[in-house]
């Protein structure tokens, strides 16, 4: 969405990658699956019988005090989008660090 390259942007952020739709083969090929909201959780957990351990909410990394699904700003406007990015810049460093700890550990 342009509205959001264009607040990335203004954080000094350059959005050049694209969405990509998830497969079922990503459980075994990644080491962690973030999810943005509850529908997209339930909907990657659908795809095996299996209880993946590597598929997390975004909000996992987040404090109690932000909301439990990152919203979709499509329809609204720009303050969507920036509050989408508050929301990035507080949970990607503890997604790192996550990250971090259990390469470390493997």
């Amino acid at each position: 969405d342009p509205r959001m390259m264009e607040a990335a942007g203004r954080r000094g952020y350059e959005l050049r990658s694209r969405a990509k739709q998830f497969e079922p083969g990503f459980l075994r090929s990644r080491s962690l699956i973030v999810a943005m909201d509850r529908e997209n959780y339930r909907e990657i957990l659908r795809t095996t019988s299996d209880c993946p351990t590597n598929v997390r909410m975004f909000s996992d990394f987040l404090g109690d005090d932000w909301p439990r699904d990152v919203p979709d700003p499509y329809y609204g406007g720009v303050e969507g989008f920036e509050y989408v990015l508050d929301m990035l810049e507080a949970g990607c460093p503890k997604i790192l660090d996550f990250l971090i700890q259990h390469s470390s550990n493997s």
